[in-house]
């Protein structure tokens, strides 16, 4: 089997896996306004309505995966952490 490896890049004065959707939106708005005046990180270029949509998706996302569970399993975690693979900063 091939070895693989999962790298997470953060700020070190910031710490890992912060995760805008374990805030209440209204927090999630505040820190995001902090953020785009700062300009210091990458998520202060996302547009104005992004802490929405995302919110929005990721509910969507977490009724299906309950609605689609037959054997009482669920996601109990509100917010988890998703890793994805992209091609951003990857050698294919």
């Amino acid at each position: 089997m091939e070895q693989r490896y999962l790298y997470h890049y953060y700020e070190a004065r910031k710490g890992p896996f912060k995760n805008f959707s374990s805030l209440p939106l209204d927090e999630a708005q505040a820190l995001m306004s902090t953020l785009i005046e700062d300009n210091a990180v990458f998520a202060s270029k996302r547009s104005a309505d992004y802490l929405q949509i995302r919110m929005e998706l990721e509910a969507k996302a977490q009724n299906l995966f309950n609605a689609g569970r037959r054997n009482g399993t669920r996601m109990v975690v509100k917010a988890p952490n998703d890793i994805l693979k992209c091609k951003y900063g990857m050698k294919t």
